[in-house]
């Protein structure tokens, strides 16, 4: 994470591109320039103020209209201005025929939104999207990267006192007293806020510190606890009004164990295994209460799960092993995935009352062999629990070991306990702090210029997705796990290149991943990769366990 013990060294170092190979500059002699037709209020390369008010008003009073830039004016003159502007001559010459196409002023304007860059009008050579590798897009959107970069670099730290009851600011500005901030503080009980204060600060010059008692309320023994500061500007800047927080943290009051217990199970619930054969099919379906599992047994996978009439699954896509990532820092093309089954049993546990459903999995993924399984075992009224493991070779060539399905349409609404609510990442999620949210798939999705794989949340103890009616799954991490819900798979992200045409690829269902080990993002793009501990270690099995349960009346307002 940036910032902290594991910040990346600096490094020279600067991503490849492929498509520059070969390519050789050359210093030709540039071309000269024309002479300039002698016409009324000719537009020259740079305009005077003068001659630009006077061409618009020629414009504006020939057409009638105030669109000046598809008045009186040569096609050749607008060919010479944006061939010689710059460096984009694509770029400039499909802009002016988009706008010489007389459409409407809302579509022109749609078009200027969309953000391209290098290589997308044929210029050759490019630096792809090296170009937008900030921290905020061309149109000045706020991006979980700018929010991350805020937080590491902010000149005041926190450090909450071993009795909780007190707090210590350092103030590492070099000329700003903190006695002109305000300080608030919130206290969270797993996610939901039971206090909130303000409090003024003493004198604190630059590099000094300062103490603050703390009111907190009575703390129970049984929640999980969290006090998030925000450090708040005192009077309005010419950037930023009062009250703007400059500075974050977030502390645990009181830590609590996340391992699942004993899930709580419907009574006169018994099990009903009914066998489907012919027709090629070979199908297993367990009922219990108002529940009904369903799986292929000629191919291992869970393929219904449906809850009082409900169909939570969408096209039969249960769980299966999601490898695929690709991201500017680390990208990567899809490779031909083969998956065969290696076993595939259940058997119904009398003592424990319960059904254990196996299925032992190979994937292919180019060179690489990945062995995993998945145990569902399945309680009285139809709770779930999914045991996952996956075994890593001597070298690691994937980026993520998930679980991934794609879900009914209906669920739309996201609801989360855990980082938030920006996306992050194992090696980024400094400015995500662990809190109760409520979203929806939609919104889920970023705003990159480069379409890329989005939407992580890591460190979640719970997440829900329920329809307008508040119907759906509760998914409970043994520990915590990490996710996305999205409208788009991995693969289609990073085909379409483009974020302005996320449109065009959304699914109506939604594609959860769950993931189990996902390779931290580094900063390869002007630098080293991920540091090692956010490496998928090889020579491994890795483990994970959740629980899934149905959900009713879970109406949340976002």
């Amino acid at each position: 994470a940036l910032g902290g013990a594991d910040e990346q060294p600096e490094s020279a170092g600067r991503r490849d591109h492929s498509e520059r190979a070969g390519v050789q500059l050359t210093q030709d002699a540039p071309e000269a320039e024309p002479a300039q037709p002698q016409a009324a209020y000719q537009m020259s390369l740079f305009p005077t103020e003068e001659e630009q008010i006077a061409y618009i008003d020629t414009a504006e009073s020939v057409n009638n209209t105030p669109s000046a830039f598809s008045a009186f004016i040569l096609q050749d003159d607008i060919d010479h201005i944006l061939r010689t502007g710059g460096n984009a001559d694509e770029a400039r010459m499909k802009i002016a025929a988009e706008f010489s196409k007389q459409k409407p002023i809302e579509d022109r304007a749609a078009f200027l939104k969309n953000l391209y860059y290098g290589g997308s009008f044929g210029d050759v050579p490019n630096d792809a999207d090296f170009c937008a590798n900030g921290i905020v897009t061309a149109d000045r959107r706020i991006t979980p990267k700018l929010l991350e970069v805020k937080k590491v670099y902010q000149y005041v730290s926190f450090a909450l006192a071993a009795d909780g009851k007190s707090v210590t600011l350092h103030n590492r500005y070099t000329a700003l007293n903190l006695k002109d901030f305000g300080l608030k503080y919130a206290i969270y009980r797993n996610g939901k806020l039971v206090a909130q204060h303000t409090a003024a600060l003493p004198d604190c010059a630059p590099t000094k510190r300062c103490t603050v008692d703390l009111q907190l309320p009575e703390i129970d023994h049984d929640g999980e606890y969290f006090i998030d500061f925000d450090l708040l500007l005192g009077n309005d800047c010419t950037w930023a009004k009062a009250g703007y927080s400059i500075a974050s943290e977030q502390v645990a009051l009181r830590t609590v164990s996340h391992a699942l217990s004993a899930p709580a199970v419907a009574e006169n619930a018994p099990f009903k295994i009914h066998k489907e054969h012919g027709s090629g099919k070979n199908i297993i379906v367990i009922s219990t209460g108002d529940a009904k599992i369903t799986f292929d047994a000629k191919r291992g996978y869970l393929t219904a799960l449906n809850y009082g009439g409900k169909e939570i699954l969408h096209r039969l896509k249960g769980f299966e092993l999601n490898w695929y990532r690709s991201i500017s820092n680390d990208g990567r093309e899809w490779q031909n995935t083969t998956t065969t089954l290696g076993e595939f049993g259940y058997h119904l546990d009398e003592a424990a009352n319960t059904v254990v459903v196996k299925s032992a999995f190979t994937t292919q993924v180019g060179e690489a062999s990945i062995p995993y399984t998945i145990s569902y075992t399945i309680y009285p009224g139809g709770t779930i629990d999914v045991d996952a493991s996956f075994t890593t070779g001597e070298k690691v060539t994937v980026p993520r070991l998930s679980l991934q399905s794609l879900l009914s349409p209906s669920l739309e609404n996201v609801t989360y306990y855990g980082r938030g609510p920006i996306e992050n990442y194992p090696d980024r999620k400094n400015a995500a702090f662990v809190g109760l949210y409520s979203t929806t798939v939609s919104d889920m999705r970023e705003y990159y210029v480069r379409a890329q794989s989005m939407g992580s949340r890591t460190d979640t103890r719970w997440l829900m997705l329920t329809d307008n009616l508040g119907s759906g799954i509760k998914i409970t991490a043994d520990g915590t796990l990490q996710f996305s819900a999205l409208h788009y798979t991995d693969a289609d992200l990073w085909d379409v290149r483009y974020g302005h045409l996320l449109p065009t690829i959304e699914r109506r269902e939604v594609v959860l991943n769950i993931d189990c080990q996902y390779r931290g993002i580094g900063n390869a793009s002007c630098g080293p990769g991920p540091r090692q501990k956010y490496e998928i270690a090889p020579d491994t099995t890795h483990t994970m366990r959740f629980r899934i349960e149905s959900v009713k009346g879970q109406v949340i307002t976002h």
